[in-house]
C-alpha cells in the first residue's frame, strides 16, 4: 500500500481525489501505472529501482541486454522533458522545480564549459591568446560583447553539437538507471536561434545552409521528449526580466533587442508546431509567473499513454517492446556500440562554410598546443600525465562522446578534410 504523504496546498477534496487516483494507479496494470507522472511525495518511501547499468565506466557489448535488462528499471516517472522558452523568461526555476517535484534529474542549459572545461578541470579558452582569431574559443558572453568577432559564427554550430551531446547524456541515463530527466531546451528547438542569427546578418546564409543540413541529418536520430513544457510571455516583459536579474554580459550587450526576441519567439512558434507532431506539448502563458505546485498538478494529470497505436507522438517511447526488448537493446546499441555515426555527421566537410574549416598548418598549430594539455593526448582515464591510474587498464573502454571526439583528433581525420571539431 502506497504511504501517502500531503502537501499543504491541498485541499481536503484534492487529497480524497488524490487518493482514488493513487490506488487506480497502484493496483490497474503496467500500462496504466506508466500513463501518469507521480510526485514524489505521494510515492511508495521504500520503493527503490534496481540498481543502475554504470554505463560511464562498464563497456557496453552485444551480450550486455542479456544479462542487464533496461526496461525491468522503467516506472510512471520515466520520463524525458524538456522546458523551452525565450531569453528571460524563466526556465530554469521551473524545470529544477519538475526536477525535484517528480524525482528526475536535472540537466541545466548547455555552455561552452561543456566544451572547454576537460575532465581533468584545465580550461582550453586559456590557449586563445595562442590561436589566429578565427580559432579562438567561442561562448554566449563573448557573441553578446562582440557578434561580429572572426570565430563568433561558430558559436550556434558548437551550441547545436553541444546540446546534441547532452540529450545523448540525458536519454543514456533514462535508459540506464530508469530515473527521467529534465532539461532546459534541447538540439530539436536550438534552429530558432540559427535563424535569428542569419535573419540579423550575425551568420551568412552558407552557415544557416550547413546548420540546417547538420540539423536534418541529426536530430532525427534522436527520441523526441515525452513533454516540452513552453513558457510564452510577451517581449517586453521579457526585455524587463533580462533588465531586472542584471546578468552583466545580457544588459550591455547590443544584440539583445526587442526585434531580436521577437524573431527568436517567431521562431519558437514554428518549433512548436513540429514538437507537437512527436511529443506531448504544454504552453503556458509566462506573462506572470504561475503558481509552481498547481502547475505540478498539472503536469501529474497528463496522459501520455492516450495516444492511439499509429499515432505519432509518442510513438518511440511507446514503441519499446515490453516483452523482447528488441527497440530498448536497438537504442542502447545505438548510443553507444554506434555512437561514433551519431556524431560523425555534426563534422561534415562543407568548403563553402570557410569560417568552419582550417588549413593544416592551423591544424598543427592547434592540435600542438592541446597536446600540451594534460589529459588530452589520451582517452578519458587513459593519461597517467593527467593523473589517471592506468596499470593494469585494457583498451577496454566506455563509449562516450568525449572519447569519439578525442578518435577525431588522434587519428587525424580533422587534419586530413580539415574539418576540425574545435
Amino acid at each position: 500500500m502506497i504511504s501517502i504523504k500531503t502537501f499543504g496546498f491541498l485541499s481536503k477534496a484534492s487529497k480524497n481525489a488524490r487518493s482514488s487516483n493513487l490506488l487506480l494507479k497502484t493496483f490497474n496494470s503496467n500500462h496504466m501505472r506508466s500513463a501518469f507522472l507521480t510526485l514524489k511525495a505521494f510515492r511508495d518511501p521504500d520503493y527503490s529501482r534496481p540498481p543502475p547499468f554504470d554505463y560511464l565506466t562498464k563497456s557496453y557489448i552485444n551480450e550486455t541486454p542479456f544479462y542487464d535488462r533496461g526496461l525491468k528499471r522503467f516506472d510512471e516517472n520515466t520520463k524525458f522533458i524538456v522546458v523551452e522558452g525565450n531569453i528571460g523568461v524563466g526556465k530554469s526555476v521551473v524545470a529544477k522545480k519538475i526536477a525535484e517535484e517528480f524525482d528526475l534529474k536535472y540537466f541545466p542549459e548547455v555552455n561552452m564549459d561543456m566544451k572547454y572545461i576537460t575532465e581533468h578541470g584545465y580550461d582550453l579558452r586559456d590557449m586563445d591568446p595562442y590561436l589566429p582569431e578565427r580559432m579562438q574559443s567561442v561562448d554566449i558572453k563573448k557573441f553578446y560583447a562582440n557578434p561580429y568577432h572572426k570565430a563568433m559564427p561558430r558559436l550556434q554550430i558548437e551550441m547545436y553539437r553541444y546540446r546534441y551531446f547532452q540529450y545523448i547524456d540525458a536519454l543514456n541515463h533514462v535508459i540506464n538507471s530508469g530515473q527521467g530527466v529534465v532539461l532546459e531546451r534541447s538540439h530539436f528547438s536550438d534552429f530558432v536561434f540559427a535563424k535569428t542569427l542569419h535573419q540579423f546578418n550575425y551568420i551568412r546564409k552558407e552557415m544557416l545552409r550547413y546548420y540546417l543540413n547538420m540539423r536534418d541529418e541529426t536530430a532525427k536520430k534522436l527520441y523526441h521528449p515525452h513533454l516540452v513544457v513552453y513558457l510564452d510571455a510577451p517581449v517586453d516583459v521579457l526585455m524587463e526580466r533580462i533588465k531586472k536579474r542584471n546578468i552583466p554580459h545580457e544588459v550591455n550587450s547590443k544584440v539583445l533587442t526587442k526585434e531580436y526576441l521577437e524573431s527568436l519567439d517567431k521562431h519558437y512558434k514554428e518549433y512548436l508546431d513540429f514538437a507537437k507532431v512527436k511529443s506531448v506539448v504544454k504552453t503556458l502563458d509566462w506573462s506572470v509567473p504561475q503558481d509552481l505546485d498547481l502547475l505540478m498538478m498539472d503536469i501529474e494529470k497528463i496522459d501520455f499513454d492516450r495516444y492511439k497505436k499509429n499515432e505519432s507522438q509518442l510513438f518511440e517511447w511507446r514503441n519499446l517492446d515490453q516483452t523482447t526488448e528488441g527497440n530498448m537493446r536497438k537504442l542502447r546499441r545505438t548510443l553507444t556500440l554506434d555512437l561514433r555515426n551519431l556524431i560523425f555527421p555534426l563534422y561534415k566537410e562543407d568548403y563553402d562554410v570557410t569560417e568552419l574549416f582550417f588549413g593544416p598548418e592551423e591544424i598543427n598549430e592547434y592540435l600542438t598546443l592541446r597536446e600540451k594539455v594534460p589529459g588530452e593526448k589520451y582517452l578519458m582515464g587513459f593519461d597517467p600525465e593527467a593523473g589517471d591510474k592506468t596499470l593494469f587498464k585494457t583498451e577496454k573502454r566506455t563509449y562516450h562522446w568525449r572519447n569519439i571526439l578525442k578518435d577525431f583528433l588522434r587519428e587525424e581525420i580533422c587534419a586530413i578534410d580539415s574539418s576540425i571539431p574545435v
